[in-house]
């Protein structure tokens, strides 16, 4: 099951849902570029889709201000969340209404229920913010049955429209590493929560929201407000109006480079242990697996994810399928594509593989038989990947080649993957940094000059850094964190706080906080209280990061707990493992 929605900065897109335009709206289109005509009105019906007006309220809470996409399962509404705490991020949400097909009528979907495991899962893993969360989910009575309602943060553009910013529609090196990790994260910690998400392609990738001001100071003032007539006897369709112009400023545009992003659209996503069906993921991204027709698994994912990497990149196709005389799709030929760039299929893949379609395709050696196969341009050709110095061309195609092996087992971890050179992106400092500080975190005695030089750096770094910042004019001393925890509702930080001169301790709501640390001998010592929720740590460390079980004050056993290498991963690249960025740093 596909869930195509426009390019409406909410959900997943299909080109051919673009091109349909019941009568009566395409005077509207011509006159406006970012409305988008969607479903049809036969969607109306019982059974299907739920006819929803401006105004509406759901679930006594949210509050139909504006249709912002659609999808083959689904229609999508900008609302106001009457119980909001007066700031843009809680007031302004996205509501996404099931077709009363899903859930109902044997229709099957797992999309509500792994959005809630994914949503109470490991917070504390660099990759748990890099979902799209669901908010609430409820029902709905309506005239055409019983729906799931689900309700998200808004989200912005998606990796289809948002290269169309830069010059020749391709992203910098430095965005399109930056969105790599990221989406390696988010992959790592779904995988890990027995969740497969099986549908990676361009529109189900989002840029996060940097602006909700813009919903109220800009969206609403300026795009119009639909007429609808609730005694018409056949509901008309609302257009969707695009929200990717209204997620950051003009001033952002110098930032890019710092846009962060989330997976979504987990509508057609799979357990591990349970899926929803044999064929996943769209055409021309499927993994060797797939095609073949052999089982699959989670690392599925990462064959989608390197095919659709060049595309967004570099705006490039990695596969076409097209077949003479007219380019017509044809498995053969995609087939032919793949061995022509990654080598023959493998015999253990192929035994596992539907016996006919493999002795249709395949000769013994596991390259596709009777096919006209054109030349093919390597994965290092200047025409596949333009705009690259040779250097980084180089280490891009070795990404390439390490993610798309056409063996899914021996694909790599997403740990192997975030260590490879295209992607290796650590802060000044970061690495082999030698002994310079005994234990006490002083001075070493023995250090030499070039020890010194590395310390001096550190130093000077983090002195920049709260220079910056302002970082100062915020520091609270005598003051310990008993707590931290990520309140999604208020989206903000609960902050329960031991004052140390007294008995007393305190809670705070906060957008943002920052927790200085000690750096010693052995690299940055957290407590594990803290360390279990810090989301940002510049990774300065002479061995391996660990934490202590307790505060130095306190009763503590000598066994120091290693941070989950992930962990620490998304740590280095400086992500926050949840919205709302807690930050940790030595100051």
């Amino acid at each position: 099951m596909e869930d195509p929605v426009v390019r409406s900065g909410q959900f997943a897109a299909d080109d051919t849902a673009l091109m349909h335009c019941p009568q009566g709206l395409s005077s509207e289109v011509e006159q406006n570029p970012h409305v988008v005509v969607e479903e049809g009105t036969e969607r109306y019906c019982a059974g299907d889709f739920h006819p929803v007006y401006i105004g509406d309220v759901y679930n006594g809470r949210y509050e139909v201000l504006n249709k912002i996409g659609y999808g083959m399962y689904s229609t999508v509404w900008l609302v106001r969340d009457l119980r909001n705490d007066g700031t843009p991020r809680t007031t302004y949400k996205t509501l996404k209404i099931l077709s009363a097909f899903c859930y109902n009528q044997g229709h099957d979907t797992f999309e509500k229920e792994i959005l809630l495991h994914l949503r109470e899962g490991d917070q504390c893993h660099a990759g748990y913010s890099l979902i799209n969360h669901l908010l609430d989910d409820f029902l709905h009575d309506g005239p055409n049955g019983t729906h799931v309602c689900l309700v998200f943060h808004l989200i912005g553009d998606t990796l289809a429209s948002f290269g169309l910013l830069f010059h020749a529609h391709m992203l910098p090196n430095i965005v399109m590493r930056r969105f790599m990790i990221q989406l390696l994260l988010a992959l790592d910690y779904a995988h890990n929560h027995g969740v497969i998400h099986t549908d990676i392609k361009a529109d189900n990738i989002f840029l996060k929201f940097r602006d909700y001001s813009l919903i109220e100071n800009a969206f609403l003032t300026e795009v119009p407000i639909p007429k609808q007539d609730r005694t018409e006897e056949q509901y008309t369709v609302v257009p969707s109006y695009a929200l990717h112009n209204y997620y950051f400023t003009k001033d952002d545009i110098e930032n890019l480079g710092e846009f962060d992003i989330v997976l979504g659209d987990w509508g057609v996503s799979s357990w591990k242990t349970k899926q929803l069906c044999e064929l996943i993921q769209p055409v021309l991204l499927r993994s060797p697996e797939v095609l073949v027709g052999a089982p699959w698994n989670e690392k599925a994912d990462f064959w989608n994810l390197g095919a659709v990497l060049l595309e967004i990149f570099r705006t490039i196709m990695m596969f076409t399928g097209e077949a003479p005389p007219d380019g017509h799709y044809e498995l053969r030929q995609h087939l032919a594509e793949i061995v022509g760039l990654f080598g023959p299929f493998p015999k253990t893949l192929l035994d596992r593989g539907d016996q006919e379609l493999v002795e249709d395709m395949f000769d013994d050696k596991g390259y596709v038989k009777n096919v006209a196969l054109g030349l093919i341009s390597g994965l290092g050709a200047e025409g596949r990947t333009p705009g690259l110095s040779p250097e980084l061309r180089e280490a891009f195609v070795s990404f390439l080649r390490a993610i798309m092996v056409i063996n899914p087992e021996q694909r790599p971890e997403p740990i192997e993957l975030l260590m490879h050179p295209w992607l290796h992106a650590i802060r000044p400092g970061v690495g082999n940094c030698q002994r310079g500080t005994n234990g006490s975190g002083e001075d070493g005695e023995n250090s030499d000059d070039a020890e010194s030089d590395i310390s001096a750096e550190i130093r000077n770094y983090w002195k920049g850094v709260t220079q910056k910042c302002d970082v100062c004019q915020y520091a609270k001393s005598r003051r310990r964190v008993e707590d931290i925890h990520w309140d999604i509702e208020a989206s903000k930080w609960t902050v329960v706080i031991k004052r140390t001169n007294s008995d007393g301790t305190l809670s705070e709501k906060d957008d943002v906080v920052l927790s200085a640390v000690r750096n010693g001998a052995m690299g940055f010592q957290l407590a594990a209280s803290v360390q279990k929720t810090g989301g940002h740590l510049d990774h300065y460390n002479r061995g391996k990061t660990w934490t202590a079980n307790s505060r130095a004050d306190d009763d503590r056993m000598l066994v120091p707990q290693p941070i989950p290498v992930i962990t620490r991963l998304g740590h280095m690249f400086g992500f926050p493992q949840r919205a709302g960025g807690l930050i940790l740093a030595q100051l």
